[in-house]
């Protein structure tokens, strides 16, 4: 009953470079100017532009993914999926119904371009983390299997995904719900498909050493100086879990920060994803936080600034 394999985290997101990166080389292979359009995906101004055209292994490295949301995302599911630690962020994100990114992952597993092209693709540690943190939804959260003719098996999982959750193969897995097999997986015969019950499989998980899933809130934590603020939710999450682990309402923060007169309704707009720039108040705002100045402005500047782009871009369409 030997576990599937995984990668460890740092490997898994290696890998996500370097399918990027041949994404990035076969695109530019087709389009005649790609190259100087899809290098800004690299996002390092001022640095030089970015090629495509070496071995995906070691040039992948070139390719700076550490500010990309889809890096973000695969990390935080990593942890939840592999570890069980559910970040509050991945929770906004939808765990695995995000449509960006779980689109792209699921596009990329059958894209002929790459496939038939590429000398090195290294999807599936990407994939497999995604059907693992799938499955321990459906144990965390409820759900249910669609037949094909669309009825609905309510509060079951299919076989397939306690397996993957336990980490043998299916094969092992109808092993074990057999009625002599030790520590026996009972199973629902419906449609012709093997399901478990979700409460049932659960216990059975746990049996067999399955980490439970714990909910962290690595938002007031994180280190800015690698991971920034994807989103002006995220800096607004940040200032307001701040500001309730000081124990404080918004107008106490705007009196010990100094905020001024419109303080309050300019923290309002920021807890609540309208974040506007103003140095001072940031600044005033670090020092209460006990966080580093520099390194908390320029970050939450370059969430304001990335927002207002996406905004001035979609009203010039």
């Amino acid at each position: 009953m030997a576990k599937q394999p995984i990668k460890s985290k740092s490997e898994t997101l290696q890998d996500l470079n370097i399918v990027l990166y041949v994404l990035i080389q076969e695109l530019n292979r087709i389009y005649e100017d790609g190259n100087r359009a899809l290098a800004l995906i690299n996002k390092q101004t001022g640095q030089p532009v970015t090629r495509f055209d070496g071995d995906a292994e070691t040039d992948a490295a070139e390719l700076d993914i550490s500010n990309y949301e889809i890096t973000r995302y695969l990390s935080m599911l990593y942890d939840y999926a592999v570890d069980g630690r559910l970040d509050k962020e991945l929770k906004g994100f939808g765990i695995i119904d995000d449509e960006d990114i779980a689109g792209l992952l699921r596009g990329l597993k059958d894209f002929p371009l790459v496939y038939n092209n590429a000398e090195t693709f290294p999807l599936q540690s990407c994939l497999h983390v995604f059907e693992l943190g799938r499955a321990r939804s459906v144990l965390d959260f409820g759900g249910c299997v669609v037949g094909e003719d669309g009825d609905i098996a309510p509060n079951h999982m299919q076989l397939m995904d306690v397996a993957l959750l336990a980490g043998i193969d299916e094969k092992t897995a109808r092993n074990l719900a057999t009625p002599k097999a030790k520590n026996r997986l009972i199973t629902t015969n419906w449609k012709g498909r093997a399901l478990v019950e979700i409460p049932f499989a659960r216990e059975w998980l746990k049996s067999r050493g399955f980490k439970e899933t714990v909910e962290v809130d690595s938002t007031l934590d994180r280190d800015l100086n690698k991971v920034g603020f994807w989103s002006l939710e995220a800096l607004g999450d940040f200032v307001r879990g701040h500001r309730e682990r000081l124990g404080m309402t918004e107008r106490q923060l705007v009196d010990r920060a100094n905020l001024g007169d419109q303080g309050h309704e300019w923290l309002k707009a920021m807890e609540s994803g309208a974040a506007t720039f103003d140095k001072a108040k940031l600044l005033a705002l670090s020092e209460v936080f006990g966080v580093e100045a520099r390194t908390f402005v320029m970050a939450a500047l370059k969430a304001i600034q990335t927002a207002e782009t996406s905004r001035i871009d979609a009203e010039l369409q």
